[in-house]
């Protein structure tokens, strides 16, 4: 008995640290006994299963009685058979069918108490598709907050690869909800290195929207993150970008480090144009004008319509133009930004420009 109250009060503490919702939840259901069949070594024992400590199971015939049955998770042909709730396959059409915050509702009370067993591998226990069923809906539902604190309980490093999938899908969903620090939060848990490639270039697009967004503290701990996994196609960008926030937060030695360490790059790359970009940056905060012109003329010229730093490249080559006196270029060059990029920071910063130019012809 003891060894099921402690578990129970290892949860309730680890709940009041989650989100308003996440605590409800767990304390409402973590600790409900779950209905499983024991059939470890040709048993076929009805039992419920009461917890996991320290590596052993914990069962008991009735869960009002104190006696327990101890299993531990080494035990030679350790299965146990849990039965799904009949109800179970209707939820998973309503699932299929996208009506995710009516399966998150009607999953709850029997997804919850099988959470805390995810990490007994799935030839020893069958739960493991039901919660998956159920995080899959509730990282698409209306309750951002229920599934923050969902993920903030699993151990995504020792879970299969689709709760990575998963978590990245909810970063995705805080940051377009405004709840920037939640989703860097979230990020911070999810392992990044060579296994997870696939996913490098969506963090990239959400550290250029930190970025852009001024966030820029937050997008250079993420590029750094990304920068340091070897032999990724990101990784010069990433290493690009984290000198254009050292530039942009006034460290201009710092970035020119990071300029050299993405060593050399062919105009055939894609992050010529970027490296470009940044050097011109480099030249232009040393007011050096020529060089500068040079770079972001460079970069404009091998620059691709849909990279995320063309429209920059661009309104830095109006700015310059407009520098030195020729206002003609510097006002067609704006305008092309606003037409192609028009909802973009660059895209409001040269309808700003070419309101302070001078009309044509003055």
């Amino acid at each position: 008995m003891m060894t099921s109250l402690k578990y129970a009060l290892a949860l309730l503490v680890f709940a009041s640290v989650l989100p308003a919702q996440g605590q409800d939840n767990l304390s409402k259901y973590g600790n409900t006994p779950v209905p499983v069949v024991n059939r470890t070594g040709g048993a076929n024992n009805k039992l419920y299963l009461m917890g996991e400590e320290n590596g052993e199971l914990i069962f008991r015939y009735n869960p009002k009685d104190s006696q327990e049955i101890i299993l531990p998770l080494n035990t030679p042909g350790l299965s146990i058979l849990y039965t799904p709730p009949r109800e179970y396959e209707d939820h998973v059409d309503i699932i299929n069918a996208g009506d995710y915050d009516r399966a998150v509702g009607s999953m709850r009370e029997y997804v919850y108490p099988l959470v805390r067993y995810l990490q007994i591998p799935p030839d020893n226990i069958n739960i493991h598709s039901v919660v998956d069923r159920f995080t899959f809906a509730l990282v698409r539902s209306s309750d951002l907050d229920e599934a923050s604190a969902l993920m903030a309980y699993l151990p995504l490093t020792k879970l299969p690869p689709q709760y990575i999938d998963y978590a990245f899908i909810l970063t995705e969903r805080l940051v377009d909800a405004g709840k920037t620090d939640e989703a860097l939060k979230l990020l911070n848990r999810i392992p990044l290195s060579k296994k997870y490639e696939a996913l490098l270039p969506k963090i990239m697009r959400f550290a250029n929207q930190l970025r852009e967004t001024g966030n820029v503290s937050e997008a250079l701990f993420l590029y750094q993150r990304i920068q340091d996994i070897p032999d990724t196609r990101v990784q010069k960008e990433a290493i690009l970008w984290t000198a254009y926030c050292n530039l942009e937060t006034g460290r201009s030695q710092t970035a020119e480090l990071f300029v050299e360490k993405a060593g050399e790059i062919e105009p055939e790359e894609r992050a010529f144009s970027l490296l470009k970009l940044v050097q011109g940056r480099l030249a232009m905060a040393a007011d050096n004008t020529e060089l500068a012109m040079g770079n972001i003329s460079q970069g404009v010229v091998t620059a691709d319509i849909s990279y995320p730093w063309t429209p920059e490249l661009f309104y830095c080559s109006g700015t310059l133009y407009q520098k030195i006196g020729r206002n003609d270029v510097a006002r067609e060059i704006y305008g092309e930004v606003d037409l192609f990029y028009g909802s973009t920071p660059w895209g409001e910063k040269s309808r700003e420009q070419l309101a302070k130019l001078p009309a044509q012809g003055s």
